[in-house]
């Protein structure tokens, strides 16, 4: 079953396999699945927790420590991908600090209202919940990880 912004759950189609490819969908979205499994017998499985994806693509993904340097399109992208997971579970878009990215170095702040946002919109859509590296971020102190940027990735993909 898949739903989206605005879409109740549908079912999309049965299979044995154990892989399943979605399409058509649409740029800049996502999506929230829940599969169930029929034994032999024609007996259905409880639904599982649901999972979400967006269709979003990622610069330099991964980021890796040491070697990608954090930079405003990947805050930018994460930005774009948090207000889309916040569409699918009926909240509406944040407002973001420096909404304007050009020329702004990239702050624990930003990181954190992201971090919001997703935790948010997981918690509307019964997804599990995230463990984030350094739980606390503190301007000034905090120093922006590379491991901030893929767990926030991994919590929209």
């Amino acid at each position: 079953m898949r739903a989206s912004a605005g879409t109740p759950y549908a079912s999309l189609a049965m299979t044995s396999s154990l892989t399943f490819t979605d399409s058509p969908v649409a740029a800049g979205a996502t999506y929230v699945y829940k599969v169930r499994a029929i034994d032999s017998s024609s007996r259905f499985s409880p639904l599982s927790i649901p999972d979400a994806a967006t269709t979003i693509l990622f610069s330099d993904d991964p980021v890796a420590t040491a070697v990608t340097a954090i930079k405003a399109v990947h805050i930018t992208e994460m930005r774009q991908a948090v207000n889309a997971i916040r569409a699918a579970a009926g909240i509406g878009a944040m407002t973001f600090t420096d909404s304007s990215l050009s020329g702004v170095v990239v702050k624990a702040v930003h990181f954190q209202e992201l971090r919001d946002g997703l935790t948010q919109a997981r918690s509307s859509l019964a997804l599990p919940a995230l463990t984030f590296t350094d739980p606390t971020l503190t301007q000034g102190v905090t120093v922006v990880k590379a491991a901030h940027m893929q767990e926030l990735r991994g919590g929209v993909e």
